[in-house]
Formats: C-alpha cells, sequence, structure tokens
C-alpha cells in the first residue's frame, strides 16, 4: 500500500512573485515573510515584493504598512473634511430654499393685494 505524502504543517508560504489569490484559485493567499498578496483583477493576485526591491523584505513591508497606514489616515481626514463641506453647503442650500419661498410668498401676496387694487381702480 502507497503511504500518503504528509502534510506540511502551517499555510503554504507563496514565493514572489507568484500567484497567491483570484477566482478560482484553491491554494494559499500566504506570501513568504515580507511579501504581499496583492490583488491585481477579480482573477489574479501575485506575491509582490516592497517597493523597489527584487526580495521579500520583513524590514521594508512594515515601512511600506506604515506609509499606507499614514496616507490612510490622511485620506480619512480628507473624506471627514469634504463631508463637512457637502453638509455645509446642504445647510446653505436649505436656507436660500427657505429665503426663496419666503421671497416667492411675498410676491404673491404682493400680487394678489396689487390684482385687487387694479381691479379696484376699474370698476370705479
Amino acid at each position: 500500500a502507497k503511504k500518503a505524502a504528509a502534510k506540511p504543517e502551517g499555510p503554504i508560504l507563496n514565493a514572489k512573485f507568484t500567484q497567491c489569490g483570484g477566482q478560482g484559485f484553491h491554494n494559499s493567499s500566504c506570501c513568504e515573510k515580507g511579501c504581499a498578496c496583492i490583488k491585481s483583477s477579480p482573477y489574479y493576485s501575485q506575491c509582490e515584493t516592497p517597493t523597489g526591491l527584487d526580495a521579500c523584505s520583513l524590514g521594508a513591508a512594515k515601512t511600506e504598512v506604515k506609509k499606507a497606514t499614514a496616507r490612510i489616515e490622511e485620506k480619512k481626514q480628507a473624506a471627514k473634511d469634504a463631508e463637512d463641506v457637502v453638509k455645509a453647503a446642504e445647510e446653505k442650500l436649505d436656507k436660500a430654499k427657505k429665503v426663496h419661498e419666503d421671497a416667492k410668498d411675498k410676491y404673491e401676496e404682493a400680487s394678489a393685494v396689487a390684482e385687487k387694487k387694479n381691479k379696484v381702480k376699474e370698476d370705479a
């Protein structure tokens, strides 16, 4: 009888520049330490080295993560600032609509009064 091959302990680590994910991919999505599984499309992800390097580097990967985290925080703040601007603009729009409605009501009242005065003059 043939013995089954022993399963390796832990997840299989994919080497740099090899596939690590995508639709229909059923192997491990783990890359060697210092590389990251980067999605290229819904169908393909690849183990990438830190920017500018030819090899996986845990130190460089940690630095990239710190930089990316800082960029994310900047973008979150920019998004919050933009939301505040939109909210302020919406409030101004609501006020402008109210002013417009009030002016329209006053115009209609004045028009009705003027119409009555003209009718009185015509009837006289």
